[in-house]
Parts: structure tokens; sequence; C-alpha cells
């Protein structure tokens, strides 16, 4: 049986600073969990 999941559409980054402290997220769109994998 094949795992269903959520992806995202597109690739993207967003940054915010909250009290001097930055937070960096980057979305990158994937075909595989082995494609996942190799990102992280």
């Amino acid at each position: 049986m094949k795992k269903e999941s959520l992806t995202i559409k597109k690739n993207g980054s967003h940054e915010i600073e909250i009290k001097k402290s930055r937070f960096i997220c980057t979305m990158v769109r994937i075909q595989s969990e082995d494609q996942a994998k190799q990102l992280i």
C-alpha cells in the first residue's frame, strides 16, 4: 500500500525576525522519499 502525503506547489523560502532572532525556512518540491533524504 502506497503512503499518501501532501506536497507544496513550488519551491520557496521565507525569513522572519523575532526579538533579534532570525528564523529561515526553505521548501523544496520533491518527487520521492529518497530525494527528500538526499536533501536533508
